[in-house]
């Protein structure tokens, strides 16, 4: 019988699960960031041979014969990171049947069972995802926080924060989101978010547009406004 790794790296986590031809999971595991960008190449490496060795050892093959593994991960619908990753697979015996793609290819496959249609993906980072009958390809976002990455949750939570400061200068009008992010994060005044940003991960960032779409609900206008009509565009763009 022959059986399938799928790989999901990302810079928060990677998930990785065996499967039958027949699509039957045999087993999962979890272990900690791969984004190679994010923590480097030998962690990316360390943490891939982690998942391929718990995950061979269900079935006691270790050599990968029977076992065709597929990658999806960030970036990797670049060259230069499929020469990267590449290289890195080589390196722990995954040199035959093996598939390097990217998040959002995995994703919109995953998610439709079908090798064509689109995926608008917002999480803490965004994307626009689409591939037609032939084969063809198109992407809009996905350049990552400091380019693009609009309507994602660090996208939004940016925004939310950067409302309350303009709030606070009074050169716009007061927002629930002032007095919903200070209770979220424990702080007693606007002005003890220049230290906790500072601190603050991306993830971290990004959790607070739970705190947005609160203040949304609750009818605040600067909260409405936040961060979606670029995400808009960037789903209209790709829909042309």
């Amino acid at each position: 019988m022959g059986y399938t790794i799928g790989i999901d790296g990302g810079g928060t986590k990677t998930t990785g699960i065996l499967a039958t031809e027949t699509g039957e999971i045999v087993a999962k595991v979890q272990a900690g960031p791969s984004n190679y960008h994010v923590v480097g190449i030998e962690q990316t490496q360390s943490v891939l041979l982690e998942i391929i060795t718990k995950l061979s050892a269900h079935i006691g093959d270790t050599s990968l014969q029977s076992i065709s593994v597929c990658i999806g991960m960030a970036g990797l619908g670049r060259e230069e990171d499929r020469i990267v990753i590449g290289q890195i697979c080589d390196e722990i015996r995954i040199n035959e049947n093996r598939i390097l793609t990217h998040d959002a290819h995995i994703a919109l496959v995953g998610g439709t069972g079908k090798h064509a249609g689109v995926i608008v993906i917002s999480g803490t980072g965004s994307i626009v995802y689409g591939i037609n009958e032939s084969g063809n390809e198109v992407r809009a976002g996905g350049w990552g926080c400091l380019l693009g990455d609009e309507g994602s949750g660090y996208d939004i939570a940016l925004k939310g924060l950067q409302a309350i400061t303009r709030a606070v200068d009074s050169r716009s009008r007061p927002t629930l989101l002032t007095d919903l992010i200070l209770k979220k994060l424990e702080l007693n005044a606007p002005n003890e978010l220049i230290r906790w940003i500072h601190a603050a991960s991306r993830d971290e960032i990004a959790q607070l547009s739970g705190s947005v779409f609160e203040a949304a609900e609750m009818s605040d206008e600067k909260a409405i406004q936040t961060g979606l009509t670029h995400f808009y565009k960037m789903v209209y763009t790709i829909l042309l």
